[in-house]
């Protein structure tokens, strides 16, 4: 969450804003995550942008939280709706969408006329990115100049003001250290939080980066089972532990309501399904596995249209034992049966640090102590990961991109 403020004299205090002309949620995952904290400190008459696929009163209204609506409404505020990922990649750019939600920020907030706004843009992008080629300058113009056309204005409805705001439901099955400080944290709300409810000398118990499900992308994985050889790539080259590989045997599969899962190849598997399941709401949308699978098995797409399938495929997965001592784990395919004891990171996108730090707790993490959590740890695990491949032995088209 950034706070920017713009003033005619040199700001020289730092503090937060709590009475903001405009709020931008640039990722539709927040309404979700954040609710009304998002509108709650805009001003009288101020503009609310949201980045998503909704672009009618109907829609959006479905995205939306009876507190945000009703705040929304009581401060006579502006809702304002955009699909920069769609210009995003019309452009070229992919996900990348700042320069369109900056284009956005200059249309709506009036800070400077928008004609020279778009020029200082266009400015900044030629000196940004000229290094990179014109095709890359030219891409980011071309998504600076269709974003104001995009711009849908929604109207507040004014019953809004009074809507009835639901209780919230509280899931008792959370551990309540996750409850009760780490969801508070998570939403931004652990200042509220007195001093008492911190952990004990700060130390976070393990595994709890399983309950955030924060479902940020709004693009996960689909796998395809006939197309798939089975070769853990994807799992494989995962920054974030998201996309596994199980092993099914005949009783569970004819208990379970999948019928599309081929038979696992090899001698040692004898007798199991294989699987690939994502957890769609840990993915971070890098396409990271769909771009190293060697079969094109996996298609990144809408995590509006695969939702509740992919959540209930993982889920399901998930739940199956697990048997990680068929294959050798000294091999690509061997080591993603492995539990990986880091999971979930909340990485960028596309890190290539976490895949090296997942790999070897699942080769060596039953022994393993981590000491070290600065930058240079990049360093040490690039090392260790030249050494771990002489022993892992060959894989195919593993490329890793960091987004950072």
């Amino acid at each position: 969450m950034s706070h920017l403020r713009f003033g005619p004299n040199e700001i020289n205090s730092s503090y937060l804003i709590d009475n903001a002309d405009y709020v931008a949620c640039h990722n539709p995952a927040f309404l979700k995550m954040y609710k009304h904290k998002m509108v709650e400190n805009i001003r009288e008459g101020g503009n609310f942008v949201v980045n998503t696929t909704a672009g009618t009163l109907e829609e959006i209204e479905k995205t939306l939280d009876a507190r945000t609506k009703r705040i929304l409404a009581r401060k006579g505020a502006k809702l304002h709706v955009i699909d920069a990922e769609a210009i995003a990649r019309e452009v070229g750019l992919g996900s990348r969408i700042n320069m369109v939600m900056q284009t956005v920020f200059f249309g709506l907030s009036n800070v400077l006329p928008m004609d020279r706004a778009i020029a200082l843009l266009k400015e900044q992008i030629e000196k940004t990115y000229r290094r990179k080629g014109k095709e890359v300058v030219d891409m980011n113009w071309r998504a600076v100049d269709a974003t104001m056309a995009a711009i849908k204005t929604i109207p507040v409805p004014a019953e809004w003001a009074d809507i009835e705001v639901e209780r919230e439901v509280i899931d008792w099955a959370r551990p309540d250290f996750v409850r009760n400080f780490m969801d508070r944290v998570n939403t931004q709300t652990a200042n509220e939080l007195p001093v008492s409810a911190m952990p004990y000398g700060g130390r976070y118990p393990h595994g709890t980066s399983q309950y955030e499900k924060r479902g940020i992308s709004t693009r996960a994985p689909v796998w395809d089972p006939k197309a798939c050889s089975q070769c853990n790539t994807c799992a494989f080259m995962c920054p974030h532990a998201v996309i596994r590989p199980y092993l099914v045997d005949e009783e569970s599969y004819a208990a379970s309501p999948y019928t599309d899962l081929p038979k696992a190849k090899g001698k040692k598997l004898k007798g199991h399904r294989f699987m690939i399941a994502p957890s769609p709401l840990d993915c971070t949308g890098c396409g990271l596995c769909a771009e190293a699978c060697p079969d094109d098995a996996l298609t990144m797409a809408p995590l509006a249209d695969i939702r509740e399938e992919a959540v209930a495929r993982y889920d399901w997965a998930s739940s199956l034992p697990l048997k990680d001592d068929l294959l050798d784990k000294f091999t690509v395919k061997g080591s993603q049966f492995q539990q990986p004891l880091l999971e979930y990171s909340g990485a960028c996108p596309g890190c290539a640090e976490s895949p090296l730090v997942t790999l070897v707790t699942q080769l060596y993490g039953k022994r393993m102590v981590i000491a070290n959590a600065s930058g240079y740890v990049l360093y040490i695990f690039l090392y260790l990961f030249t050494q771990l491949q002489r022993r892992v032995g060959r894989y195919r088209r593993c490329r890793t991109v960091h987004h950072g």
